[in-house]
C-alpha cells in the first residue's frame, strides 16, 4: 500500500475512534454493524491491527450474519493472520450471500489461497478452476496456480500459469511475478530463464535489491563471478543483514580468492547464528590460508554439531594430510566410508 493511503486510513481511523470517547455513542456504535465492518477494514489495512479488524468484524458478522460483505471482509482477515480453517468457513458463506461479481471472485481467490497454504492441493485446483471460469483474465488466479504447479513440481505448467499471471498483471505486481518466476527458475537450475525473467522485473522495480540478489546468486551459480560480485556487493548495501545474501557473497568471494574477505563475512555470520552452521567453511579459509590450528579447531566443532558431514570429515582428513598426521587421517577416512555406507543403506 502506498504511504498517502496509510495516512488516509489512519485519520479515518482517528476520526472513528472520536466518538467512542462519549460512553453513551460507545454502546451505539458497538450495536451498528456498518461501523463495526468499516473500522475491521481500516484495520485490516495495517498487519499489526489484523486482531483489532477481525474483533470488529466478528461483531458486523454476528449482527448481521447473512451479509456477504461482512462475510468476506472477516474471512479474509483470518485468511490474513493464517487461520485457514476459519478462513474457508467465512469465504463459504460469503460466496453463499454475496451478489457483486467482483466480492465472489475476491471470496474465490481467498479460498484458494487458504486451501494452498493448508497444502491442500485438489482442493485449491477446483476452487481455482472456478475462479478462471467466472474471470479468464484473473492475474492472482493464475499465480496462485503457478505456486500450486510448483508445489507439485511441475514446472513447465508453473512457468506457463505465471507467464498467464504476468501478461495480465500491471505495475509492481508485473515486476514480483517475474521475480518470482526467476527464483523458482534458479531453484531448478534454469539459468538462463532466470536472467530472462530478472530483466523483465528490472525493467519495471531498478531498485529493488531482492532483483540484484537473484541477479548475483544467478551469477554465481554459472561461474560469472565478477558479475555475481558486482550484484551481491548491490544487494547487500540494501540488505546488510540478509544472511542467504552474506552467505553467496563469501562463497564468491572464496571462488575469486579474496579469502581475508569471505573469513570476514563468515566470521561475523558465525557470530550472530547459533550452532556450526559457518564453521566448516571457515576452516576451509583457515586450512587454505595455512592457519592449520585455527583450521582444525573449526572443524572439530563444526563437527561436535554435524558429526556425519561428508563435506566436513572431508576437509578434517584432507586438513589432518596436509598436516603430516597420517595416522588421524586414517581414522576420518574410516569415519568417511562408514558415513557412506550408512548413507546407501538408508536410500
Amino acid at each position: 500500500m502506498k504511504l498517502y493511503d496509510r495516512r488516509k486510513y489512519a485519520k479515518a481511523l482517528e476520526y472513528l475512534k472520536i466518538n467512542e470517547k462519549h460512553e453513551f455513542m460507545k454502546d451505539i456504535l458497538d450495536a451498528d454493524s456498518v461501523y463495526n465492518w468499516v473500522l475491521g477494514n481500516i484495520y485490516f489495512q495495517f498487519e499489526r491491527t489484523a486482531l483489532y479488524s477481525i474483533g470488529h468484524l466478528s461483531k458486523a458478522v454476528d449482527l448481521e450474519p447473512r451479509c456477504g460483505e461482512y462475510q468476506l471482509s472477516l474471512g479474509q482477515a483470518y485468511s490474513l493472520v493464517k487461520e485457514n480453517s476459519k478462513a474457508k468457513l467465512h469465504l463459504r458463506h460469503a460466496l453463499k450471500y454475496c451478489q457483486h461479481y467482483n466480492d465472489q471472485l475476491n471470496a474465490l481467490f481467498y479460498m484458494a489461497s487458504s486451501h494452498l497454504e493448508e497444502k491442500e492441493f485438489d482442493d485449491t485446483e477446483n476452487v481455482l478452476n472456478h475462479l478462471l471460469h467466472l474471470d479468464p483474465y484473473h492475474a492472482g488466479g493464475y499465480r496462485l496456480f503457478g505456486q500450486l504447479e510448483l508445489h507439485r513440481k511441475n514446472f513447465p505448467k508453473f512457468e506457463r500459469n505465471m507467464r498467464h499471471a504476468y501478461n495480465y498483471s500491471f505495475g509492481k505486481d508485473r515486476g514480483l511475478i517475474a521475480q518470482e518466476i526467476a527464483y523458482a527458475c534458479v531453484r531448478t537450475h534454469n539459468f538462463e530463464k532466470s536472467l530472462y525473467w530478472l530483466a523483465n522485473a528490472k525493467k519495471i522495480d531498478r531498485k529493488n535489491p531482492e532483483i540484484d540478489k537473484l541477479y548475483g546468486i544467478t551469477y554465481l551459480r554459472i561461474q560469472e563471478l565478477k558479475k555475481a560480485q558486482k550484484y551481491l556487493l548491490k544487494a547487500q548495501k540494501s540488505l546488510p543483514h540478509d544472511m542467504q545474501v552474506n552467505i553467496e557473497l563469501g562463497v564468491c568471494f572464496q571462488a575469486l580468492g579474496k579469502d581475508k574477505k569471505a573469513l570476514q563475512l563468515f566470521l561475523a555470520l558465525d557470530s550472530s547464528s547459533k550452532g556450526g552452521l559457518f564453521k566448516g567453511e571457515i576452516a576451509n579459509i583457515y586450512r587454505r590460508m595455512r592457519n592449520f590450528d585455527l583450521s582444525q579447531q573449526y572443524y572439530l566443532e563444526a563437527q561436535k554439531v554435524y558429526p556425519n558431514s561428508l563435506k566436513i570429515l572431508t576437509g578434517l582428513a584432507d586438513l589432518y594430510r596436509d598436516m603430516g598426521d597420517i595416522q588421524s587421517h586414517n581414522a576420518i577416512h574410516d569415519q568417511i566410508l562408514k558415513v557412506q555406507e550408512k548413507q546407501a543403506r538408508e536410500s
